[in-house]
């Protein structure tokens, strides 16, 4: 297909020609590709061999550090708290745990760096192979996006192919621990893991399935709205409003497919939960029943067993979630491979050697924040006008403010959901104590431990079900209004296709970010501030002075994430000042920003594990002083071990809901008659790469 402007290179490689060709290559073949175009140089070979070092040394040191905390459990169940050996059994424990936890540290810290500048390198390159396909002719603006796909694709296969190593060596290793430790209470844990394997794959099939079917019913309406968009030939009001009403009739048939997918996936994170507590109280009966028919086996081994279980199916769930990824990685290459071998002369010669400048294509391989001034000046009352349009928005729908606030309780509601765990975990560690095992209260605790999975998946699912059936529906209005603004716009001027496609689609992106604000983002802050403020006032309970040393912990640790988030926000901004890039390695992403991503990778990824040993070297000095019980400090432990990982995902949390609510202030702003292509910020620029 040709115009007089440009060459629409034809895709048949990257379709149907490109699918036959793909079964029929090889499956190592394929992996062969992908891992020659990340290797294509030595030094790129050495950095892509250490990093995956680094990502296996780390996981086997995230399952190392699990035997230390399972023996000073052992030491406080069974060692006399105020005799010298209590005490300096521990803090051998956490000395050798401290060297674990500084392994564990760096090797995440390298991991991290060694990819990103690894993936630098591939963006960069594949930015040259993509100059230097498009500099001699003209391009369709399609064919130009599938290739910053499939390169986006690819760079983001490398950097989940580390974090699948971590799991894999995280994986074999809990394993060998489990095993060594006791075979007979592994064999049976390990009945969890096809169960947990079977319902990941199940559940991502299940989605495709539904992502296939959404996406065809969402394309079909793009199209529909793109068709009338260019049959407006007038400003005719009557004709604007069928227009919206069929737009809004299209759009509310989707709605029911769109709910079922988001109750379909939080379920089966509610099932997954259900799973993982009734085989840990089950685990913890079996082996409370072991310690009394055997002597041998330690009380501790049975704790390092049942949370290496517990981390394999973790890391189970995030490896088919990975494998799907680096899949996709993979296709990519492949596309950009066969990319590469496109003969362009034949193109050239039938279309008279036409040549298109670099400056005349804007590559989107990065994106960041573009900050405008905005006409809507920040007030006290913002949160008042974000519910009043809220209630603005919902007028029409009966029911949906209701559904809209029980669905956020139930939300607050699942935040309880790790302090009953603790709870729970207490009774057990209780019931451990002594010369044997009560095993009425190992069975009791397995109970609880079962029905609290049932209630977290119940509220889990309704309160999804709920929120997402506002959600859906606002994202229709959304949508509409939008929408609305369009035609306006489109009275005042004409639009030719590619700029109906561009506002279009900008369109769908900016309602799709603004529906996220509500759901998941919203209720996710709620479930994580309730679980953290609740394990904090359950830990200053049980013992305040454990409490307030992890709690001053927990903010410096915060403190630095906030201000590495600010540093790395601040290289964005600078990054906007210019709109025109020199082509330069340091300045598509800084040896700063790649450090300071780093560092911020290594927090996340252990600062739990740092607090806990702290927090235990303080418990063996109020153990031995015989001023708390051994059952308060162990619950102090484990509350702010889990506010701990929650406190760790709040920055990332925050700038996605900060980039939504920016989206739903636009589209209020397009509700009340205001620009809303001026009003706020942009949710993402293209920069203009130069020579």
């Amino acid at each position: 297909m040709n115009s007089k402007n440009e060459i629409i290179v034809a895709d048949s490689f990257a379709t149907n020609s490109e699918s036959k060709k793909q079964r029929a290559i090889s499956w190592f073949l394929k992996q062969k590709i992908f891992f020659e175009m990340i290797c294509d140089t030595k030094s790129s070979s050495n950095i892509f061999l250490i990093g995956v070092l680094f990502a296996l040394v780390s996981g086997c040191s995230i399952s190392s550090a699990i035997i230390f905390f399972g023996r000073i459990k052992h030491i406080l169940l069974t060692n006399e708290p105020t005799t010298e050996s209590f005490l300096k059994a521990i803090y051998e424990q956490i000395i050798i745990l401290a060297f674990v936890i500084v392994l564990t540290v760096i090797t995440h810290f390298g991991m991290h760096l060694s990819t990103t500048v690894l993936s630098d390198r591939i963006r960069i390159r594949l930015k040259r192979y993509y100059d230097g396909m498009h500099k001699h002719k003209y391009l369709n603006e399609e064919i130009i996006a599938k290739v910053i796909e499939n390169v986006n694709l690819m760079e983001k296969g490398w950097e989940i192919f580390g974090m699948q190593c971590r799991n894999v060596a995280m994986i074999i290793s809990s394993l060998i621990i489990c095993f060594y430790h006791e075979i007979r209470l592994t064999f049976v844990l390990l009945s969890v893991i096809p169960l947990a394997i079977t319902l990941n794959i199940l559940s991502r099939k299940l989605s495709k399935k539904s992502d296939v079917i959404l996406s065809g019913k969402i394309f079909q309406t793009i199209q529909m709205e793109k068709e009338l968009l260019l049959q407006k030939n007038s400003i005719d009001n009557i004709a604007n409003d069928e227009h919206l009403i069929r737009l809004s009739s299209e759009m509310r048939n989707c709605t029911k497919y769109a709910i079922l997918h988001q109750i379909w996936k939080s379920s089966h994170s509610g099932i997954l939960s259900f799973t993982v507590f009734t085989f840990v109280g089950c685990g913890m009966l079996y082996g409370g029943y072991l310690l009394d028919i055997n002597p041998l086996i330690k009380k501790g081994d049975i704790f390092i067993i049942v949370l290496s279980i517990a981390l394999i199916v973790d890391s189970i769930s995030t490896t088919i979630t990975y494998h799907y990824l680096i899949k996709k990685g993979v296709h990519a290459a492949l596309y950009i491979k066969n990319l590469q071998k496109f003969d362009y002369r034949f193109m050239l010669a039938r279309y008279c050697n036409r040549r298109c400048s670099v400056d005349e294509i804007i590559v989107t391989l990065i994106t960041v924040p573009e900050f405008k001034n905005s006409i809507v000046s920040p007030s006290g009352n913002s949160i008042i006008q974000f519910i009043s349009g809220t209630r603005s928005v919902l007028r029409n729908y009966h029911n949906h403010k209701l559904f809209l606030l029980v669905g956020f309780i139930l939300a607050i509601l699942h935040g309880l959901e790790q302090v009953a765990y603790n709870i729970v975990m207490g009774e057990i560690f209780t019931a451990m104590l002594g010369d044997t095992s009560n095993i009425h209260i190992l069975t009791l605790c397995a109970i609880q431990l079962s029905a609290i999975g049932f209630a977290t998946f119940i509220s889990q699912t309704v309160s999804t079900m709920l929120v997402a059936i506002a959600t859906e529906h606002m994202a229709v209005s959304f949508h509409v209004i939008l929408s609305r603004h369009l035609l306006k716009m489109a009275d005042k001027e004409v639009f030719d296709k590619s700029r109906i496609n561009t506002l279009v689609d900008e369109n769908i992106s900016l309602t799709s970010e603004a529906k996220s604000f509500y759901h998941p983002y919203l209720s996710e802050l709620m479930t994580r501030i309730t679980t953290i403020s609740t394990n904090i006032i359950l830990g200053f309970i049980y013992s305040w002075e454990i409490t307030l040393l992890g709690f001053i912990f927990i903010l410096l640790c915060f403190s630095i994430q906030i201000e590495l988030e600010f540093e790395i926000l601040t290289y964005c901004y600078k990054c906007t000042g210019n709109r025109r890039i020199q082509k330069n390695p340091k300045l598509l992403k800084s040896c700063k920003d790649s450090v300071l991503q780093a560092v911020n990778f290594s927090i996340v990824q252990t600062f739990g594990f740092a607090l806990k040993a702290l927090c235990y070297a303080l418990t063996a000095f109020i153990c031995y002083h015989q001023y708390k019980h051994q059952t308060q400090a162990f619950m102090s432990v484990i509350t702010l071990f889990t506010a701990s990982q929650e406190i760790v995902q709040l920055p990332n949390l925050i700038g996605k809901l900060y980039k939504s609510w920016q989206a739903v202030h636009r589209i209020f702003a397009c509700m009340h008659n205001k620009s809303c292509r001026s009003c706020m910020p942009s949710i993402s620029k293209s920069i203009r790469l130069e020579y």
